[in-house]
């Protein structure tokens, strides 16, 4: 049986894949194994280590630093929490969060610059992939 990590490490893979395809630079931060002793047991545990909340850091000249958020959880207000806690210059930075769905299409959230909450930010679904091909929401412009 495949387990909710190994399904949502398998997703930041196809990511990284995907976006290598499209000339990306991709870095993919994994879990970290670290061996602990209990009860003068050695037992390994994996560390979460998300960087700024994020699971993949992504490079491309002339484009932003693009930093994703890979999640199979449909609930994404708390990736969103996550993500606010770190000061993201959006001149320079492009941080989204990527949904893969039961029914296989992946949503992409990108942040909208907006007057309306008290940091000026909030995320809007900005595109999906579906069968490995991007497509633009409506009112968008965005290329990958």
């Amino acid at each position: 049986m495949t387990t909710k990590r190994q399904k949502g490490l398998e997703f930041q893979r196809w990511i990284k894949k995907w976006l290598e395809e499209k000339d990306w630079t991709v870095h993919n931060q994994t879990p970290m194994g670290k061996m602990i002793f209990v009860k003068g047991k050695k037992i390994f545990i994996s560390q979460r280590n998300d960087i700024f909340g994020c699971d993949l850091i992504c490079k491309k000249p002339n484009t932003k630093t693009l930093w994703i958020q890979a999640t199979l959880d449909s609930g994404i207000s708390r990736k969103i929490d996550e993500l606010h806690k770190y000061s993201w210059n959006l001149d320079v930075d492009d941080v989204q969060i990527w949904l893969k769905r039961k029914d296989k299409k992946i949503d992409i959230f990108t942040p909208l610059i907006t007057w309306s909450t008290p940091d000026g930010i909030q995320y809007g679904l900005t595109g999906h992939i579906i069968r490995r091909k991007f497509y633009c929401a409506e009112g968008f412009d965005y290329a990958f």
